[in-house]
C-alpha cells in the first residue's frame, strides 16, 4: 500500500508544466550542442546534474514509504529547486551564447552570470515563499549581511559593478580594440573582477574593472567603427620640395591598394613639422584590421622608400650644421655650372630674353632663385605691384580677371612662360591675378638684376617694349584680334615708360 502511494505521488509530481519545461530544456540543449563548440561539454555537465536530480527526486518519493513524509517534502523541494536552476542555466546559455550572437548582439559572460544568479535567487525565494516561510526576517537579516559584505569587499564589488556598467551602456564590447594604461589589444572577455585584453604580442592582460571605470580608456576600433587611423612618419632634408614629396608618396600608396588599408577615406601624405633642418612628413591611413598594425606600417614604409627613390628624393640624414666644402671644389663647381647651363637654356626659350647675349643670359641665370608654389597659391595679385619676375619651369598657372569683383578665367600658362614682367619693367600694377593651377616651380628674378643689364645695354629696352605690349592685353592671349596701329602706339608708350622707370637715355 505504501508503495502504491509513493507511485501515485511520483505521477502527481511530474505534472504537465514540469514535463513542458523538460521538453523545452531538451530542445534548447540540442541547439546549444549544435551551435557551440563547448556544447558537448555543457551537455555532459547537464546530464550529470539531471542524473543527480533524478536520483534526489526518486529518493524523495521513496521516503513516504518509510514513514518520513516531512523529510520527503524537504528533499522533494530541493529537487524541484534544482530542476528550476538547471532550466534557468540552459535557457540563459542559449539566450546569451546562441541567440544574441546570431542577431549580432553578443554580450559578455559577466552579464550572463549576473542574470543567472539573480534568477536563481528569485526562484529560490519563490519556492521558500510557497513552502510557507516568512521572508520578512530573512530579508532584514540579508540586508545587514549585505551591508557588512559591501563594506569589506568594496574593491571587489567596484570591479563587478564597473564591468557591468561598461557593458550595459555599450561603451565597451567584446571585440573592441582598446588602449588602457599603455596596454593595447582586443577585449576578449569581461569577468566579475576583471576584463581580459589580448595584445598583438599574444599576451593576455588582465585589467581590473575598477581601473576601466576610473581611468582613461581609448577605444580605437569597435564594432560600430572598425577602422582606426594610423600615421607613419618619415623625414627628408629641408632642400626637398614638400609638394613634390607629398605628391610622389601619396600617389604611390593610393595606387598600391595595400591590404588592410581602407580605400575610403584614402591615405594622405601630410607635412607635419619642420625640425632640426628636416621636413617631417606623415602618411595617414585607416587600418581595417587592428591586429595587422605593425605589418601594415612596415608595408607603408616600403612604399614610401621606393616612391622617394623613383622621384629622386632621399630620406633625411642626421643633421650637422657644418660646411666641410665650398663651391671652389671641382666637383661642386661642375655641379653649379650644370645648373647655370640649365637655367640659361630655359631663359633662351623665353621671348622676353630672346635678344640676350650669352653673357647676359649667364648673368641672369646666376641671379635666379628657385621659387616653388603649392597648388592654389597666388603668384601675383591684380592691382598689386610686382617686384619679381617669375619664369615657370614646372607645372601650370591660371590667369584670372578680378576687375569686376568676380573671378573670370582668362588663360592657362605653361612651362617657359613669364609672370610679373609688367610690374617689374614699368612699375605698373598687375593687370591680372595669377594662381598656381598645380604644384609648380619657378625661377624668380629681382628688379636690381634687370637694372644692371639694361643700363649696360639700353637698346634692349626696345625689344622688351615690343614683347610686353604684345602681352599687355590678356584678351589677346585668349585669342582676341589685335589692331596693328594700336599695337604700335602701345609699344611706343611702353618703351617710354620703361626708359622713364629705369632712367635710361
Amino acid at each position: 500500500m505504501n508503495t502504491a502511494l509513493a507511485y501515485d505521488a511520483w505521477l502527481t509530481h511530474w505534472n504537465p508544466v514540469l514535463l513542458g519545461a523538460f521538453v523545452i530544456g531538451a530542445v534548447l540543449q540540442w541547439l546549444i550542442c549544435k551551435r557551440l563548440r563547448e556544447g558537448r561539454a555543457l551537455l555532459r555537465m547537464h546530464l550529470g546534474l539531471i542524473v543527480f536530480g533524478i536520483g534526489l527526486d526518486v529518493f524523495a518519493r521513496s521516503l513516504p514509504a518509510l514513514g518520513m513524509a516531512k523529510e520527503a517534502k524537504i528533499v522533494g523541494e530541493l529537487a524541484l529547486v534544482g530542476w528550476g536552476v538547471l532550466f534557468i542555466r540552459i535557457t540563459g546559455i542559449f539566450f546569451f551564447r546562441v541567440f544574441l550572437p546570431s542577431i549580432g548582439r553578443p554580450r559578455p559572460r559577466i552579464l550572463e552570470e549576473i542574470v543567472f544568479l539573480g534568477l536563481c535567487l528569485g526562484w529560490g525565494l519563490v519556492r521558500l515563499r510557497l513552502a510557507g516561510l516568512d521572508l520578512t526576517g530573512l530579508l532584514t537579516t540579508s540586508a545587514v549581511v549585505t551591508a557588512i559584505l559591501a563594506f569589506s569587499m568594496k574593491e571587489t564589488l567596484g570591479n563587478v559593478l564597473g564591468g557591468l556598467a561598461l557593458q550595459l551602456d555599450n561603451s565597451l564590447q567584446l571585440g573592441d580594440w582598446v588602449q588602457v594604461e599603455g596596454v593595447r589589444g582586443k577585449v576578449v572577455e569581461v569577468h566579475w573582477r576583471h576584463t581580459a585584453v589580448l595584445t598583438n604580442e599574444g599576451e593576455l592582460v588582465v585589467l581590473p574593472n575598477s581601473l576601466l571605470m576610473a581611468g582613461k580608456v581609448v577605444v580605437f576600433s569597435s564594432i560600430s567603427h572598425p577602422a582606426s587611423r594610423r600615421t607613419v612618419q618619415f623625414a627628408t632634408d629641408n632642400s626637398a620640395q614638400p609638394q613634390k614629396v607629398c605628391s610622389a608618396v601619396q600617389t604611390a600608396i593610393r595606387a598600391a591598394l595595400i591590404e588592410h588599408v581602407a580605400l575610403d577615406p584614402p591615405p594622405q601624405c601630410l607635412v607635419l613639422d619642420y625640425r632640426d633642418g628636416q621636413i617631417i612628413f606623415g602618411v595617414r591611413y585607416w587600418l581595417l584590421q587592428p591586429q595587422y598594425d605593425v605589418n601594415t606600417d612596415s608595408v607603408i614604409r616600403k612604399h614610401i622608400y621606393t616612391a622617394l627613390k623613383r622621384a629622386n628624393l632621399k630620406l633625411a640624414r642626421p643633421v650637422l650644421d657644418a660646411k666641410m666644402s665650398s663651391w671652389t671644389d671641382a666637383r661642386n663647381v661642375a655641379k653649379r655650372e650644370a645648373e647655370v647651363q640649365h637655367r640659361m637654356h630655359m631663359l633662351s626659350g623665353v621671348k622676353l630674353f630672346a635678344g640676350f647675349h650669352s653673357d647676359e643670359l649667364r648673368q641672369l641665370a646666376q641671379a635666379l632663385h628657385v621659387t616653388p608654389f603649392t597648388k592654389n597659391d597666388v603668384i601675383t595679385r591684380q592691382g598689386a605691384v610686382a617686384n619679381w619676375l617669375y619664369l615657370l619651369v614646372h607645372g601650370e598657372a591660371d590667369v584670372w580677371d578680378e576687375s569686376n569683383g568676380a573671378r573670370k578665367h582668362i588663360t592657362t600658362l605653361g612651362v617657359g612662360e613669364v609672370i610679373g614682367e609688367l610690374g617689374m619693367l614699368t612699375g605698373d600694377p598687375c593687370n591680372a591675378t595669377v594662381t598656381a593651377r598645380s604644384n609648380l616651380e619657378c625661377y624668380s628674378m629681382d628688379q636690381q638684376t634687370f637694372v644692371t643689364i639694361l643700363q649696360e645695354r639700353p637698346a634692349l629696352a626696345n625689344e622688351l617694349a615690343a614683347i610686353i605690349s604684345a602681352r599687355s592685353s590678356w584678351s589677346s592671349m585668349a585669342g582676341g584680334a589685335v589692331d596693328v596701329a594700336q599695337s604700335a602706339g602701345q609699344q611706343a608708350r611702353m618703351l617710354g615708360r620703361i626708359r622713364q622707370f629705369f632712367q635710361l637715355p
